[in-house]
């Protein structure tokens, strides 16, 4: 009913140690099945696994309200989990 992937990348931000990220890709819920909880329960769990597995989380989106409302923050995308300041 609903998917999502999870592809590993490794940024360095300058001057800081390099960090696994999960960069979130291709989530959807099959058109009959939308509105009826399975995207955000998809990513919910999808946020728990990361949050053992990564520094951090991103994605880019056209619905910035949905994962908002989930807990991820806006910036130029949206991501889950603190932010390295310099």
């Amino acid at each position: 009913m609903s998917h999502a992937l999870v592809t590993t990348r490794w940024l360095q931000p300058e001057g800081q140690p390099v960090l696994k990220t999960a960069y979130v890709d291709a989530v959807a819920t099959l058109p009959a099945y939308q509105g009826r909880g399975y995207g955000s329960a998809l990513m919910r769990q999808l946020a728990s696994e990361i949050e053992h597995d990564y520094v951090i989380a991103c994605l880019e989106t056209e619905r910035p309200d949905f994962y908002e409302r989930l807990g991820w923050k806006s910036g130029a995308v949206l991501w889950l989990g603190e932010m390295i300041r310099g």
